[in-house]
This record gives C-alpha cells, structure tokens and sequence, in this order.
C-alpha cells in the first residue's frame, strides 16, 4: 500500500482483511484483520502515512468507525457479536463495551453501517429462515435498542452486504432497501443485491445501477465493476475498472467525467474587485491544480490567487479600468499534471449591481431582509420596491426608503403551509440615477442548521458561535463535532466552536457539527479561511490593496490598484498635495465614488480628515 505521504506498508503474509471503515474525520482507516492464526484490529494513519495494528481476542468480521478513537467491531463466529472498541494506547485493543453472547442469537452472518448524526448503528443479517435489520443507537459507550427489527422473505432471497446511502436516507442489505430513519418502513426489493448508494442511485457488482426511488434500471458502465467510491454530495463517484486496473471518474447522469473546464459569467459594479471561484463549475481535475491567465481582459486586470494549489482554494481577482463600464473578458487555463484545458470568463461592468439574495426562514415566523446590503455602485440614500410577489408567502417593503444598511423588505411563510418549501420574489432598488433588480430566494423551515463561513489569521484561534444562525432548535440544545477539520483542532466550549488552525498553516479547512435538542437534529459545515492578514480587515495581505489600514470592501472605484480607504491621490500623479485638495473641493457634498473614500455614499468631512492624513 501506498500512502498519500509516499510511504509504502506491505502487509504481512497472514493479513486477510475482511472490512474497512474511514473515520468521520477523515483521518484514519480502521481494518478488521481476521487473520490466519489470530485477530488484528490494524489502523491506517492517511496524515501521517503510518500502519499500526494490535490484537483483539475475536473474530473480526465487520469494522464501523464512531470517531477518531473508537469502533465498533462485529466478531463473526455462529452469530454476531458487537464490541464497541477504543484504540487506545497500549499493545492490545481496549474493549469499552463488551457482549461475548452476541445480540442476535442463531443469527448468521450479516453486516453492520454506522450514522454518525443519529449514532444509529444498523445491522442487516440472515437467520436460518429470515432476512432481517435492526437498530441501536450508541449512546456513551453502550448500546442502546431502537426502533423494532423489521423482517422480509428469507435469507436466500435478500441477504447480503449492509449499505448506507451518502446521503444518510436509505439502508440496504442486499436487495433489500428500508428508510435509515426506520428501518420498519419496507421500500423496495431491487433486482440484484446493492453494494454502494447514493440519494439517487443503487450500485450493484457489473456495473450496473438503479434508480433509487423505483428501483428501475438507470444505466451501465459497461465493465464489472467490484469497487465504488461514492462522493458524499451524490453527483459523482469512482468505479474500479478491472480490465485497464484503473479508477475512473462517472456521474451517473453523464457517464464518464473528462476533464473540463466550464465557462463562467459575471457582472461586477464599477469600482469594486470581484474575486471569482473559476473552477468551481469545472469537472474532472485532481485536487491539486495549477491556473494561469492565458489571454488577458482588455478593459481590466485579472490576477490569479492561491496557485498552484488546493482547487478548492484558488481564485482570480478581476478589477475594471478607471471609468469604464461594458463588457470584458479573459481566457484561463487549469491544469493537474496529467489533465488540462482553457475556459472562458465573461463579465459584465456595470455602474451599480443589485445581487442576488438568498434566506432561510423559520416556519410561522416573519423576518426582515435587508436585501440591499450586497448591493454596489449606488448612491447614500436608496428606494426598494417589489415588482415581483411571492409565489407562496408574502412581503412588502418594510423600510422603502433610506441607507443601504437600513432599507428592507418584510417576508412572511405562508399560512398553514407545511415545511420546508422555497419561495421567490424579486425587488428594484433606484438611488434616482441608477437602478437595477434582483431576485430573492427563501427556503421555509421548521428547524435548519444553517453553514457558517469565518476568516482568521495564520496562527489566530477564532471561537464561532455556530448556533447563532439556525433555526427551530429548542433550549435544551446540544452542540457537537460531527467531523474534526484536517488542519486545525476544534472543540465546543459552552455552546462555541473554538477553532485553532495548525501552526503556520495558510488556506481552506471546515469541520461540521451536529446540533439536537431532543426532538429535532441536523448537522451544518463550518468553513475556514486562514489567511495572513497584518491589517486585520479580513482579507489576505496577498491581494490587500490597501495593507495596514483595514478596508475589508476593498472598494477601488479608480481602478488604480489602490483601495479608495488609502488613496487620496485623486489626479492619479502618485502624489498626495493641493492639487488632490482642489479636486476633493469640487466634489465636496457629491456622491463622487472617487473622493468618497469611506464608502458612506456621499463625500464629506469624514472623508477629508483621510484626504489629510
């Protein structure tokens, strides 16, 4: 075996692995060695590149990872039996629950999933007549009887291997698929027994898969396929090709994904620097990548941002020229190594943009949306109207008149309606010289764990109140860690996520959390940029363009490099003096973008008091 770190392992001889299983943290791989002679538990240790293995007096059948630490082993002997199982840090594996008798006398074989969200370990199995699934939850370190056992037909007829979908919403054991949230609940019999699953699709040996809500044939990949690997957002996956001995990349609406570069469109406000997620749309590249501006904009700069580098992580700053507004463009290219391809970025300049919005709202309640807070290029003082109603709810502007941090537009669930839902409306927002609209999306809930996104400093912890924006979770709620980052160290601290990224490290990290209160549970990701920032404004000192004062709008209406916050040079000579002092004179009680160089809307003594320092 080869590891990511370019280490090699070769196990011994008398390895026979019969399960494996990934820790939520994506860290280590946990194995069930049954051995020759004896059992071993092994652990592979994908950061560090290191297998270490230790002995377990069982069988090792089936092996379902909890966390980082702990596992739960099934020891296959007449029936299963279940250890929950610590690695610990002596020679041998520390047993935190042990059940020698096994749960499910005279049944034979079978096969175990962990959920991690509801701590539900589900066991498909086979007795001497039946075929059946159970459930425990784990709680602590102890095993926990759930919903009743469920049985179907016999075990001729459905046994087989236990698979949970990415997407947590289905449980199969061999044809047979149950809802995860009750496996009570009888769905389907599919025509072949399932060995992988996403939301949509149910994998079987062959290469071919169906549909997962009809269990109608869906396609083939056409070679006999043995291994899947499943991408947890259930539009791609990796199949083993035994014939060339290579994993390929499918989506299974669209066969095999190539590498592809995706054009990509935006409209950005004259005077402000957009920073593009170029290959976000782009498919078939390896997590690390290289990008390069192959054809310049005529009418602005474009400069790439984190590469090469971690995909998910790389950028390209586009800013305008002084004063123009119109279309532009740039060709780029990406690149992993071995693939490679150009794509097309199309903008659109234009003197004041209202974006997009989107909202989660809790179910019987209303809420203000200050709709024109993201909006750019307009004047101090704004009007908003609605020109196109919801479908389903209501809303009326609740303030119509004012600021761009003051105006706002009411929206209210509709009235027994059932949950969730998404709703859409659209509003104009005019500063009397420029107007633009946008459209507003709200998804309805009765309870949601909303994504949190934060910016630090290299080596800065930041504690993040992750709770703070969902919804229609009751007092009593807990929080927890659902999957630990893999550059920094996390912990919930009365009710905080207090994140530390790892010494020295700079660029993207997210770890996810679970939040229940007893009745409702959800889990929601939190994603991390650590940057070097010496000013503090929240963005890299890479692409600042105005290091040691914090201006985090990064708000450049000259297109001069400079942000507006430190450039009263407004001739543009590289000097600051009376000549600037006579141009700010003229614009003085102006909405001029240029003199305007706290962002406020209007030029005034606020902003002279800059032009002076």
């Amino acid at each position: 075996m080869t590891t990511g770190t370019g280490s090699v392992t070769t196990f011994t001889p008398n390895s026979q692995f019969t399960d494996m299983s990934l820790t939520p943290d994506g860290r280590y791989v946990v194995l069930a060695d049954y051995g020759v002679s004896a059992g071993r538990v092994g652990r592979i240790d994908l950061q560090t590149g290191t297998y270490d293995s230790k002995p377990v007096t069982a069988v090792p059948y089936r092996i379902e990872a909890i966390d980082a630490e702990r596992f739960i082993l099934a020891s296959q002997d007449q029936w299963i039996s279940y250890w929950l199982c610590g690695w610990g840090s002596g020679s041998g594996i520390s047993v935190l629950n042990s059940n020698p008798n096994g749960f499910y006398a005279s049944v034979y074989y079978g096969d175990i999933e962990y959920d991690p969200v509801g701590a539900r370990v589900i066991h498909g199995n086979s007795g001497s007549s039946s075929h059946e699934v159970r459930v425990y939850t784990v709680v602590g370190n102890n095993f926990v009887a759930a919903e009743g056992t469920g049985t179907y037909g016999t075990a001729d007829a459905y046994g087989g291997t236990s698979v949970l979908a990415t997407d947590r919403s289905r449980f199969y054991y061999g044809r047979l698929q149950v809802l995860a949230s009750d496996v009570r609940q009888n769905q389907l019999v599919f025509p072949a027994n399932i060995i992988a699953a996403t939301g949509n699709e149910a994998f079987v040996s062959g290469g071919t898969y169906y549909d997962a809500f009809t269990a109608a044939y869906a396609g083939s990949l056409g070679y006999p396929v043995t291994v899947y690997g499943l991408a947890a957002n259930a539009t791609d996956f990796w199949a083993y090709d035994p014939g060339s001995a290579m994993l390929r990349h499918f989506a299974p609406e669209g066969g095999p994904v190539l590498p592809d570069a995706h054009p990509d469109y935006i409209s950005v406000a004259q005077g402000y620097a957009a920073t593009i997620d170029i290959l976000a749309n782009d498919a078939g590249f390896g997590a690390s990548a290289a990008v390069e501006i192959v054809t310049p904009p005529l009418h602005g700069t474009a400069t790439v941002i984190g590469s090469p580098g971690d995909k998910a992580a790389i950028r390209v700053r586009y800013t305008a020229t002084a004063g123009y507004v119109g279309p532009d463009s740039f060709e780029y290219s990406v690149s992993d190594g071995s693939n490679s391809d150009t794509a097309r970025v199309g903008i659109d300049v234009v003197a004041a943009k209202a974006f997009n919005d989107s909202y989660v709202v809790l179910n019987g309640s209303s809420q203000s949306l200050h709709v024109a807070r993201n909006d750019v290029g307009f004047g101090a003082q704004l009007t908003l109207s609605i020109v196109a109603s919801p479908q389903i709810g209501s809303a009326y502007t609740s303030t119509s008149s004012g600021t761009r941090d003051s105006v706002s537009i009411s929206y209210s669930p509709a009235y027994n309606r059932p949950a969730p839902y998404t709703d859409t409306f659209s509003y104009r927002i005019t500063d009397g010289a420029r107007a633009d609209s946008a459209i507003v999306s709200v998804r309805v809930v009765d309870y949601a764990a909303l994504d949190d996104e934060v910016v630090t400093g290299m080596d800065l912890p930041v504690s993040i109140d992750v709770a703070a924006n969902d919804l229609g979770f009751g007092y009593g709620k807990m929080i927890g860690i659902y999957t630990h980052p893999l550059h920094g160290t996390v912990a919930i601290v009365n009710g905080m996520a207090n994140y530390s990224p790892g010494p020295g490290y700079q660029g993207p990290d997210s770890f996810e959390y679970f939040i229940e209160d007893g009745a409702r549970i959800a889990v929601a990701r939190v994603t991390v940029s650590i940057i070097l920032d010496s000013d503090g404004d929240k963005v890299s000192d890479t692409v600042d363009n105005c290091l040691g004062q914090a201006n985090a709008d990064q708000r450049d209406s000259d297109g001069d490099g400079f942000g507006n916050w430190c450039d009263a040079d407004l001739n543009n000579d590289n000097r600051v003096n009376f000549a600037d002092l006579a141009i700010f004179r003229t614009k003085f009680g102006t909405s001029d973008p240029d003199a305007d160089f706290d962002g406020n809307g209007s030029v005034g003594f606020s902003d002279l008091a800059r032009l002076r320092a």
